[in-house]
């Protein structure tokens, strides 16, 4: 945007927003939050301008396990278990597992190790079930399922330039980003680029004889005032194709 357009967006005159700019002018807190809004700045960045402009923090960060965010976990719940018999899990900006439904865990232990879905040395049966894993570091891992990953070479790259978009925004996805970066063989986020025929990037899993192949869709929630719940994402996987689709229904 322009500095007009924005000053016209804003309702406030383009004299008076270079100055902000320039630091001539100090902002108020609606006028500052206005700004945000209108950029579409993520909630944990408002509270980064917030602070150099010398005013308090609008949004806190409550624990994902806090009695306050009860309802959310419920509805995250409520989405998980429904989209039985096909996984589902919710994640933080590091790709850290916080919950996940049955046919996850299902799923992991059929591709063969039941040390994929451990972290902090707690297993897939601890309680709640592979929470604190990491969604992402077990395709990247050589040591992990990244010898399961069929289509590795395609997918990677567009895994991590979507991860290195995220980066932009969250500690966490930066930090995940140049974990991943370190594994051997790791491709670069601007390599990557699906089959022409593809309408969207499969996920590709092999064990012996039997091919899975799946894509996902990432759910947010709508309109949240905690970074917390601001930050979590629901990925949901689906089968991309038939025999894929019978052998979730089969492992119900």
């Amino acid at each position: 945007m322009t500095q007009l357009d924005l000053s016209l967006e804003a309702n406030l005159s383009a004299r008076h927003l270079s100055f902000l700019e320039t630091g001539r002018s100090q902002p108020s807190r609606e006028s500052l939050l206005r700004l945000c809004r209108i950029l579409d700045v993520p909630l944990g960045e408002r509270n980064v301008m917030l602070a150099a402009a010398g005013l308090s923090p609008s949004y806190r960060r409550t624990p994902f396990s806090d009695p306050a965010l009860r309802q959310v976990r419920r509805a995250l719940s409520f989405l998980l278990e429904r989209h039985e018999p096909y996984p589902a899990i919710a994640v933080d900006p590091g790709w850290t597992v916080l919950m996940a439904n049955d046919a996850y865990v299902r799923f992991l232990e059929w591709l063969g190790d039941t040390k994929l879905a451990v972290a902090e040395g707690r297993s897939v049966h601890s309680e709640p079930p592979i929470a604190g894993s990491n969604a992402l570091l077990p395709l990247f891992d050589p040591k992990g399922l990244r010898s399961r990953v069929v289509n590795f070479d395609e997918l990677a790259p567009l895994m991590l330039a979507r991860l290195y978009r995220e980066s932009v925004h969250h500690p966490g996805a930066r930090e995940l980003l140049g974990r991943l970066q370190d594994f051997p063989g790791c491709p670069s986020p601007w390599d990557g680029d699906i089959a022409e025929t593809q309408l969207i990037a499969h996920l590709v899993l092999e064990r012996e004889t039997v091919r899975i192949s799946t894509f996902s869709t990432l759910t947010s929630l709508g309109s949240p005032q905690d970074l917390t719940a601001h930050e979590v994402q629901l990925e949901t996987f689906f089968p991309a194709d038939e025999a894929s689709e019978s052998f979730f229904r089969r492992h119900a």
